[in-house]
């Protein structure tokens, strides 16, 4: 069973001005999440027909894991445009992550086996940066290189299992 509690805001802020004849645009905005998950797994249920998520009354979740995960991001893109047919944009965006985990992982000959408090805090920039032609009024080319991150996962903050075996193969 899992149970969330998240929360989010993100602003963005839009201005569009005028130079050298042409419209331009101007985005920018921050961004704050905070997600907790409370995973609990490897409970023994009831073996009835109907549907259940309860525990027999004596057992408890083997498997007892909180999730944390705050992240915050400020951004800003701006949208170019040299001729009628021709823009460019380009943004940057600035991450904080910090992912945290506690818990039971489980017992080892009735004593509990604990995740430990664990956490991980990453920052950096990452840009891109796009073209758009229009050959037409009903045609469009475009091209654009941006970066992006892979967030922490659960599974990067867990101890892997000691008795899993890959195949080599």
């Amino acid at each position: 069973q899992d149970f969330y509690k998240n929360i989010g805001a993100e602003l963005r802020y839009l201005q569009e001005y005028n130079l050298k004849g042409q419209k331009h645009t101007l985005a920018s905005g921050v961004r704050w999440f905070s997600g907790n998950t409370d995973r609990k797994q490897q409970g023994k249920g009831s073996t009835g027909d109907d549907y259940s998520v309860a525990l027999l009354p004596e057992t408890t979740f083997n498997r007892d894991l909180n999730y944390h995960n705050e992240n915050f991001a400020v951004f800003s893109e701006g949208i170019f445009r040299i001729t009628n047919r021709l823009l460019f944009t380009g943004g940057l965006r600035y991450e904080w992550i910090q992912a945290n985990a506690s818990g039971r992982l489980g017992y080892t000959n009735g004593v509990e086996n604990l995740l430990g408090d664990i956490s991980r805090t990453r920052q950096f920039v990452i840009a891109g940066i796009g073209a758009e032609y229009h050959p037409t009024a009903t045609s469009e080319l475009y091209t654009n290189f941006s970066q992006a991150y892979r967030p922490i996962l659960f599974g990067d903050l867990t101890p892997p299992a000691t008795t899993d075996v890959i195949d080599n193969n």
